[in-house]
Protein backbone atom coordinates (compact mmCIF):
# COMPACT_ATOMS: atom_id res chain seq x y z
CA UNK A 1 0.00 0.00 0.00
CA UNK A 2 1.61 3.40 -0.77
CA UNK A 3 1.38 6.67 0.77
CA UNK A 4 -1.01 7.66 -1.83
CA UNK A 5 -3.05 4.54 -1.61
CA UNK A 6 -3.42 5.37 2.39
CA UNK A 7 -4.17 8.94 1.58
CA UNK A 8 -7.13 8.05 -0.46
CA UNK A 9 -8.61 5.56 2.20
CA UNK A 10 -8.33 7.04 5.86
CA UNK A 11 -7.22 10.61 5.03
CA UNK A 12 -4.71 12.99 5.22
CA UNK A 13 -4.52 13.09 9.72
CA UNK A 14 -4.09 9.04 9.05
CA UNK A 15 -1.12 9.81 6.85
CA UNK A 16 0.18 12.65 8.74
CA UNK A 17 0.31 10.47 12.43
CA UNK A 18 1.90 7.85 10.72
CA UNK A 19 4.46 10.35 9.10
CA UNK A 20 4.65 11.55 12.94
CA UNK A 21 5.16 8.89 14.43
CA UNK A 22 7.46 7.34 12.13
CA UNK A 23 9.83 10.28 12.95
CA UNK A 24 9.09 10.38 16.27
CA UNK A 25 11.12 6.88 16.01
CA UNK A 26 13.78 7.70 14.02
CA UNK A 27 14.77 10.90 16.56
CA UNK A 28 14.43 8.46 19.82
CA UNK A 29 16.92 6.44 18.17
CA UNK A 30 19.22 8.95 17.30
CA UNK A 31 19.03 10.22 20.73
CA UNK A 32 19.69 7.25 22.69
CA UNK A 33 22.83 6.64 20.54
CA UNK A 34 25.49 9.10 21.98
CA UNK A 35 24.36 7.15 25.61
CA UNK A 36 24.90 3.60 23.97
CA UNK A 37 28.37 4.84 22.81
CA UNK A 38 29.69 6.60 26.15
CA UNK A 39 28.29 2.93 28.16
CA UNK A 40 30.07 1.53 25.72
CA UNK A 41 33.72 3.40 25.60
CA UNK A 42 32.96 3.28 29.76
CA UNK A 43 33.21 -0.20 29.11
CA UNK A 44 36.41 -0.74 27.67
CA UNK A 45 37.74 1.70 29.79
CA UNK A 46 36.59 -0.24 33.03
CA UNK A 47 37.94 -3.66 31.43
CA UNK A 48 41.25 -1.99 30.91
CA UNK A 49 41.61 -0.90 34.42
CA UNK A 50 40.50 -4.16 35.56
CA UNK A 51 43.15 -6.02 33.51
CA UNK A 52 46.11 -3.54 34.83
CA UNK A 53 44.54 -3.97 38.21
CA UNK A 54 44.54 -7.80 38.29
CA UNK A 55 48.32 -7.72 35.87
CA UNK A 56 49.54 -5.45 39.26
CA UNK A 57 47.92 -7.89 41.69
CA UNK A 58 48.84 -10.63 40.60
CA UNK A 59 52.53 -9.86 39.74
CA UNK A 60 52.98 -8.64 43.33
CA UNK A 61 51.88 -11.64 44.40
CA UNK A 62 54.23 -13.89 42.74
CA UNK A 63 57.16 -11.39 43.67
CA UNK A 64 60.20 -13.99 44.94
CA UNK A 65 60.49 -11.82 48.44
CA UNK A 66 57.39 -11.71 49.62
CA UNK A 67 56.56 -14.19 52.19
CA UNK A 68 53.73 -16.64 51.18
CA UNK A 69 50.61 -17.18 53.32
CA UNK A 70 50.62 -20.37 55.35
CA UNK A 71 48.04 -21.50 57.44
CA UNK A 72 49.14 -21.80 61.25
CA UNK A 73 48.65 -25.11 61.29
CA UNK A 74 50.72 -26.30 58.73
CA UNK A 75 53.90 -23.70 59.67
CA UNK A 76 54.04 -26.12 63.52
Amino acid sequence: MSGFDVLERYGTAALLRFLGLALAFALLHLARMPLVLTARALEVAMQRIDGHLTAGVTAARRHPHQPSARPAAAAA
